[in-house]
């Protein structure tokens, strides 16, 4: 039973793989081998994905990385490790085993699973026993090395260069990457796959409906208050008072023919007042004017902000008007 290969009966069985893809549609699985295990699906309807910084793609049935062609099994690509699976080299087992005695798989004699390599794994009740003594030796996706024991759970994996091997609910899953293994039947029994799921449990299932709203946010259009001049700030109006002031002491003087040491002083007092007056003039005339340049700064940053509120609402309305209000076409 091929782990590539379609089968009737529905499992949802694990191969490091999305629940959703069918095995059938598989075409290679590409393991990298770093410290945490990742993985790349590519299928019949996806036969190419960018991930890790390279490009993976199927062309003529063989896999390509980065444009360079590839083979099968563990295969090093620009410094990374890769374990690359098809269906010409993976074929998956399920199996059961006396739970009172201990199984090992490994290359000894004793063996009730002879495998390839290095490594030793003993399932022991409810542990699991390695002795790992090769490379790239994964357990849940994380590298190991030496000597570990766990606990066995249901969905627990482990994989080294030559097998994948898995608890199920009811069984145990290899799947195997070369002819290379033998199955003592003293020690296992090889079965068919067990369903994992109800007999009427639907393939797909559809997820709740989702009732999009129309946003209701507001946001308020505040017009910016235009710059205005204040009120009798014209310079005319300005200078007009102590300019009449020095004239009438100027007429007042010359009518009079007294007082002209005061009347020089009255005069000398409106002078100095109108060029207090033209010095505040001109200064409030600068600051008024980069206070302007300021207030449309501000003005187009602030309709620019308003702006893209806007076009995030009207977004937002186009999406979940549609999806509410369906318009059946002919």
């Amino acid at each position: 039973m091929g782990i590539f290969e379609a089968n009737e009966i529905e499992t949802g069985d694990r191969f490091l793989i999305d629940n959703r893809l069918n095995p059938s549609d598989l075409i290679f699985v590409v393991y990298s081998l770093g410290d945490r295990l990742k993985k790349i699906s590519l299928t019949q309807t996806s036969p190419s994905a960018k991930c890790l910084g390279s490009l993976f793609g199927v062309v003529n049935n063989k896999l390509h990385i980065d444009g360079w062609s590839t083979k099968l099994g563990c295969q090093e690509i620009k410094g990374t490790r890769f374990l690359i699976l098809s269906r010409d080299n993976a074929r998956t087992y399920f199996f059961i085993f006396n739970a009172y005695k201990k199984l090992v798989i490994s290359s000894d004699e004793f063996a009730g699973i002879k495998s390839p390599g290095k490594t030793r794994l003993i399932l022991d009740q409810d542990r699991l026993i390695v002795d790992v003594k090769e490379a790239d030796v994964y357990y849940n996706d994380q590298k190991i090395v030496g000597h570990h024991v766990f606990s066995i759970l249901e969905g627990a994996s482990f994989l080294t260069p030559h097998y994948l091997l898995e608890k199920r609910p009811s069984q145990w899953k290899i799947t195997v990457f070369s002819d290379d293994f033998t199955f003592e039947p003293n020690h296992v029994l090889l079965q068919q796959r067990k369903s994992e799921f109800p007999k009427d449990f639907p393939d797909y299932r559809r997820s709740p409906r989702l009732n999009l709203e129309v946003p209701t946010d507001k946001f308020k259009l505040q017009g910016s208050s235009k710059h205005q001049e204040k009120k009798g700030n014209s310079l005319l109006k300005m200078i007009m008072p102590p300019l009449m002031m020095i004239g009438m002491t100027g007429v007042t003087t010359l009518l009079s023919g007294r007082d002209a040491l005061m009347m020089l002083g009255m005069g000398g007092a409106s002078l100095l007042t109108t060029t207090f007056t033209l010095s505040q003039f001109f200064t409030e005339k600068k600051a008024n004017k980069l206070s302007a340049i300021e207030e449309k700064k501000m003005i187009c940053t602030t309709s620019l902000r308003l702006l893209g509120k806007s076009q995030d609402l009207t977004s937002g309305r186009r999406k979940c008007l549609p999806f509410s209000y369906q318009v059946l076409k002919n």
